[in-house]
């Protein structure tokens, strides 16, 4: 990225979140962030380190309609435009079998992860249409392409983020808006961070063991960590070639299934 570009990131105080969001203040782009009190409070804790290039905007739920559409008007008043936009926000939210999963767990899955999606890069690009052009990076998952055992809203989710990728896509070139997905294997957040030291108590064994379980599936026999991503963030940010895809980023993980 060789100008600075004004960035929308949603959720940024997440683990893959956080790792972005300092990337793209330390390569000098001006970052709006828009999401929850926690995520307004990583962006106070950012200017007080020195980072000046950035906003935030209050968003309590990007799921629901009439926040992210006011949201993207306050944020209008803040910025002209948005070259990018990287959207974060989602989670598999807890595990069970679809059989034990009631209506109302089963939606707020999907809320979370496509609504919001649907919602977020909708009013980006219409913003992004009216100054003709721009990045769209949604996150999928390689859960949307093989499921996961009691993961199966998540799975279905993110297989409906890597749908809409590709529906944006081919409604978005004649707007000059390139859109794509990342869909990252297991990465360690610090929230996947907590889940394997709870795992290593119940089952009685270390956190190296069942690490190491964890990075087996993949023939580099390790884990993603958040920056690992910023490379092919970088990349979408700028192509113009990129158009419709949805990148894993795996390690290699599907070539073991």
């Amino acid at each position: 990225m060789s100008s600075s570009k004004t960035i929308l990131v949603t959720s940024p105080s997440s683990g893959i979140g956080q790792s972005i969001v300092k990337h793209l203040l330390k390569k000098g782009h001006y970052v709006v962030g828009m999401g929850r009190k926690n995520s307004m409070d990583f962006f106070e804790l950012l200017k007080g380190q020195g980072f000046d290039k950035l906003t935030f905007i209050l968003c309590e739920d990007l799921s629901r309609e009439e926040l992210v559409v006011n949201a993207f008007q306050e944020a209008k008043i803040h910025v002209e435009k948005i070259d990018g936009l990287i959207h974060c926000t989602g989670g598999s939210l807890f595990s069970k079998e679809l059989l034990d999963i009631m209506l109302e767990e089963f939606q707020r899955v999907m809320a979370v992860n496509l609504t919001s999606s649907f919602l977020v890069a909708r009013e980006s690009i219409k913003w992004m249409r009216t100054t003709r052009g721009g990045n769209v990076i949604l996150f999928g998952s390689t859960t949307g392409f093989e499921p996961t055992e009691k993961k199966g809203p998540y799975a279905i989710s993110k297989a409906g983020v890597h749908m809409l990728v590709a529906s944006l896509a081919l409604e978005c070139a004649r707007y000059e808006i390139v859109v794509n997905g990342i869909a990252p294997g297991y990465v360690l957040t610090p929230r996947h961070q907590q889940e394997i030291e709870e795992a290593a108590r119940r089952k009685k064994t270390t956190i190296e063991h069942v690490m190491t379980s964890i990075a087996s599936k993949n023939p580099w026999n390790r884990i993603i960590h958040p920056d690992d991503l910023r490379a092919v963030v970088d990349l979408l940010l700028t192509t113009r070639e990129i158009h419709g895809q949805v990148i894993r980023v795996d390690l290699g993980q599907i070539l073991a299934i």
